[in-house]
């Protein structure tokens, strides 16, 4: 299905995402196979343990739902939620559920392949897919939901993840699928910031950089990607009401 982009406007966006989000992905294979005996491209569960440290190796464990709690709420509306440090109450209805230290892995060679993770939040997947060429050997792609804080800086849409090797280059880019982690209550709508953009970067704390082909879809934002290390879409906070971050 072909992926229609926001314009440069802001737009009104209904939060019952989840169809709209499954039906769109990159119409490329997924791996599979037997878990035991692995052959490239096929997903690897691997449960474990994510550490608060986000520099620290980054492991996977199985995705569990994060359901949606009673929380305080800001009834004025004015600022996104976030799960930055020292932001305001998110606004009535939403609520941004806290990463679960969710992973996934799979083995991909020269030949190309897919790893998916399927998030804690909303049950929609994280993909991405890495085409022929794209790697020189048979490596263990890990992606994993960072429990660590939002970076600095960010107003975040989406959890912050770790994709390792980090620092590995690609010698063909690979296609990015990354889902939002906000729910919102039946009938809640929200606007939708115009610069919402997939960030990267080499350090989960700092560094992160906009993809320069970034751009938004109904619940998801796509980008390609040509290094493997930290991701997030969101903003720059600065573009926020100043009084949206607690002094």
């Amino acid at each position: 299905m072909t992926s229609n982009r926001i314009p440069d406007h802001s737009a009104i966006l209904l939060l019952t995402v989840s169809c709209g989000v499954m039906a769109c992905g990159f119409n490329q294979p997924l791996g599979s196979g037997d878990p035991a005996n692995p052959r490239p491209g096929a997903p690897v569960a691997e449960p474990s343990t994510v550490p608060a440290d986000a520099d620290a190796s980054v492991n996977t464990a199985k995705a569990a739902s994060a359901p949606v709690q009673a929380v305080p709420t800001d009834p004025t509306n004015r600022c996104p939620c976030s799960r930055a440090p020292g932001r305001l109450l998110p606004p009535a209805g939403w609520t941004c559920p806290a990463a679960t230290g969710a992973g996934a892995s799979a083995n991909i060679g020269p030949e190309g392949g897919s790893v998916s993770l399927v998030t804690g939040t909303e049950g929609v997947p994280l993909d991405i897919y890495f085409p022929p060429g794209a790697l020189s050997e048979l490596t263990v792609i890990k992606v994993s939901e960072v429990t660590g804080p939002t970076p600095t800086g960010f107003t975040d849409y989406s959890l912050l993840y770790a994709v390792e090797p980090t620092g590995l280059s690609l010698k063909v880019p690979a296609s990015l699928r990354l889902p939002w982690a906000i729910q919102l209550q039946e009938g809640v709508t929200f606007s939708v910031n115009p610069a919402l953009a997939v960030y990267t970067s080499h350090s989960a704390a700092a560094g992160f950089e906009k993809r320069p082909d970034s751009y938004t879809n109904a619940g998801f934002n796509q980008a390609s990607l040509d290094q493997l290390g930290y991701l997030l879409a969101g903003y720059p906070t600065s573009l926020d009401p100043p009084d949206c971050t607690t002094p």
